[in-house]
């Protein structure tokens, strides 16, 4: 028989497992999720925001490559 600690009533340390009640256990989870969407959708930069920064990030065009040409040589015999 395994010995569980729980169950010693001469050990004033150890309490009884308590359980959560089920609504209160969804309420939390539900509650987080929502926070979680809330401030995802929050913290999300709006259009303006965006067009304001896009001029920062731009860099200056480079000019394009000049085309790459293959030289191809045949050995005659």
């Amino acid at each position: 028989m395994p010995f569980d600690p729980s169950q010693d009533p001469a050990d004033p340390l150890v309490s009884l497992p308590r359980r959560i009640p089920r609504p209160l256990l969804f309420a939390g989870v539900a509650g987080a999720c929502l926070l979680g969407a809330g401030l995802g959708l929050w913290a999300r930069p709006s259009d303006l925001e965006r067009e304001l920064t896009a001029g920062h990030h731009l860099r200056p065009p480079t000019p394009p490559a000049a085309p790459r040409q293959i030289e191809i040589r045949v050995d005659r015999p």
